[in-house]
């Protein structure tokens, strides 16, 4: 079997009293208890994206609390892993040890309280350990942030006096006696103190600025959002927000276990992606439906999209996770629906800055067509962006019914909307995969005759 890299992440479980204990005199127990917390669901999210993008094996160590209590506060799919009694030097060294036990390959243990770690900086670490035998990032109060190894090395945590000044120094002693090849990162800046709170602040606020908070709605997805998060997880400062509306299968744990945040919402996909952007914390919110795979480097596309305009909005271009003539066809027009007409759908993922989506009152309450509404709504104040690249949609309807019954059925459905037909009856007629016509047609007919009378009536002055 192939040595995988490891990251650990070393923690605490956040008990008031017992955590940040030198933040008390300035927060109080239970501030200090929360602000643990959230650095360790900041570091944990950087794990879970090197995890998914790069295949990192990722395990916390934690000291204090359970493994179950573990597993509540931030989530399955870590490995939780209860640090040994001990100092400092002890802890991480029997981590080491069990690691290199495991034959894994090179291994990085980082804390939580340094803000200023990167997904950049871990992968610079292990870069690093192809050369060097130690990695080290120092941290301003003379500790250090991060260490790597790719063998176990005993001596290294030998003597060294921790949490000090001169904790990296005695480090490097200890390295240089023992003839390692070491690697020195960036100098960061932890948060242990009262006076480093600002740096923290500072973070928050960088993060908030450019956090892309993702809405999913859902219900009985089990079988197809996993592919869709794993997707959304390859993006950087990226928050997943699963609303769902009771599912019955497997879909809440899994959108747990990826480290997503599952909130309860009424049935519903308008009100689902409402109430997802209420517990956003991004300052952009994206849109995706759960049977959607966004490309490699979606992130970036979205925030380039949006630097230069606060009120744009925007989607990607859409294509299907299978394959036939009419899928294609289905495709080109959607390709030049979106891009000659600016009218995307929901399902090619519609992204904007949080702030426009408030503005604009969020997704009017429609049992469907809720996204042709709301683009209705953009264009008339905003402007629409359409990206080069593309999400892979399901073709799951179009698999189950035929292309040219469902496109069919869509058109309908459309002009329903246009004709001012009751859309709870549309709706009930779409998910209910009517026959196309038989039962449609009279419903449409009186609408069509309903609107030529009016027509008629509004040119005469005749009211009814």
């Amino acid at each position: 079997m192939a040595e995988r890299d490891t990251l650990i992440v070393f923690t605490r479980y956040p008990e008031p009293g017992r955590a940040k204990t030198r933040l008390i005199p300035a927060l109080g127990p239970q501030k200090a208890s929360d602000l643990q917390h959230d650095m360790t669901m900041r570091t944990l999210a950087l794990a879970r994206n090197l995890s998914t993008t790069r295949g990192i094996s990722v395990e916390a160590h934690f000291d204090g609390g359970s493994q179950s209590l573990m597993d509540q506060a931030y989530g399955p799919g870590i490995r939780y892993v209860r640090q040994v009694p001990g100092d400092l030097g002890v802890r991480m060294r029997s981590s080491f040890c069990r690691s290199f036990r495991k034959r894994q390959g090179k291994v990085v243990l980082i804390g939580t309280d340094c803000p200023g770690l990167s997904r950049d900086l871990i992968l610079e670490a292990f870069a690093a350990l192809r050369d060097k035998d130690c990695v080290l990032g120092p941290a301003s109060d003379g500790g250090y942030y991060l260490i790597g190894l790719k063998k176990d090395l005993p001596g290294l945590f030998d003597k060294v006096p921790w949490s000090d000044p001169r904790t990296l120094e005695a480090t490097l002693d200890a390295a240089q006696r023992l003839g390692l090849g070491v690697r020195l990162l960036e100098e960061l800046r932890d948060v242990d103190r009262p006076e480093d709170l600002s740096v923290w602040d500072r973070a928050l606020e960088k993060d908030r600025m450019r956090r892309i908070s993702v809405v999913i709605p859902a219900l009985d997805e089990g079988t197809r959002i996993r592919r869709t998060l794993e997707s959304l997880m390859g993006g950087t400062n990226v928050e997943v927000i699963v609303a769902d509306a009771g599912s019955a299968d497997e879909t809440v744990d899994i959108a747990r276990a990826s480290g997503a945040k599952v909130i309860s919402a009424p049935k519903g996909r308008a009100c689902q992606m409402n109430e997802g952007a209420c517990h956003a914390s991004g300052r952009i919110l994206f849109f995706v439906h759960a049977d959607t795979v966004v490309p490699p480097g979606y992130d970036r596309d979205i925030r380039f999209a949006l630097k230069d305009d606060e009120r744009a909005a925007g989607a990607f271009g859409l294509r299907f996770d299978a394959s036939s003539v009419g899928l294609a066809i289905i495709e080109k027009g959607a390709d030049m629906r979106t891009r000659r007409l600016r009218l995307p759908y929901g399902d090619q993922g519609l992204f904007m800055p949080a702030f426009f989506f408030h503005e604009l009152g969020g997704f009017p309450d429609m049992p469907i067509l809720e996204d042709v509404a709301f683009v209705s709504e953009i264009r008339k104040k905003g402007r629409l962006v359409i990206l080069p690249s593309r999400v892979t949609t399901s073709a799951r309807r179009y698999e189950s019914l035929g292309v040219f019954r469902t496109w069919v059925m869509n058109q309908l459905v459309y002009a329903g909307y246009f004709l001012k037909v009751p859309l709870a009856t549309v709706s009930l007629l779409y998910r209910s995969r009517a026959s196309v016509l038989r039962q449609w047609a009279p419903l449409y007919a009186a609408a069509l005759k309903d609107r030529l009378l009016g027509g008629l009536e509004k040119k005469s002055g005749v009211n009814r």
